[in-house]
């Protein structure tokens, strides 16, 4: 994990391992507080929360998800819990307990706005893909990968999969998307 300056030109090792696997690097809302998942290997094992801070780069455990790291979609920080995306299934973990939030659809990803909203991206059987509470909805291969809300600009930002990588924003006030990349 590196750390970068505004412009992505200077570059210093925030953390390093040999044989470990890392994966799924999120956030507080402030950018103060970094968590990212890791594990001995990619299939069998648990992987361990780690958590560092701006005041101590030394990242320690703080807990660990109970599925194996291979299931894993997706991994994200929000409001003082954390949530993931273990086959289809959304959990949110709060104080220590599960609940799962949805095991209806074909989830791939989740985010969560600062007022507590949470947005699923999946794919119906019909093979549109939507994201809940938020009118974005699309058919074809375009599949959403990775999700992020931006209140303050009131868009939530994805990464989707059509031809390679796409980046792009669905904009609440006027419902349309925007792709950058």
């Amino acid at each position: 994990i590196y750390l970068t300056d505004s412009v992505g030109s200077f570059l210093s090792v925030l953390y390093s391992v040999e044989s470990d696997y890392i994966s799924h690097l999120t956030s507080n809302e402030s950018g103060d507080t970094l968590y990212f998942l890791q594990s001995v290997d990619n299939s069998a094992s648990f992987p361990s929360i780690m958590m560092t801070t701006i005041n101590n780069i030394n990242p320690v455990v703080v807990g660990s998800l109970p599925c194996e790291h291979n299931q894993l979609k997706q991994f994200k920080y929000a409001n003082g819990n954390f949530y993931y995306v273990r086959n289809q299934t959304v959990v949110e973990i709060s104080n220590g307990s599960l609940t799962t939030i949805d095991d209806n659809d074909y989830n791939d990803a989740v985010t969560i706005s600062n007022s507590g909203t949470i947005h699923r991206a999946y794919e119906s059987s019909n093979g549109i893909w939507t994201i809940s509470n938020s009118g974005y909805s699309v058919g074809g291969w375009l599949q959403v990968r990775d999700l992020d809300v931006s209140d303050s600009e009131g868009r939530i930002y994805l990464w989707r999969i059509n031809n390679g990588g796409q980046i792009a924003y669905w904009d609440f006030n006027t419902n349309t998307e925007t792709v950058l990349f």
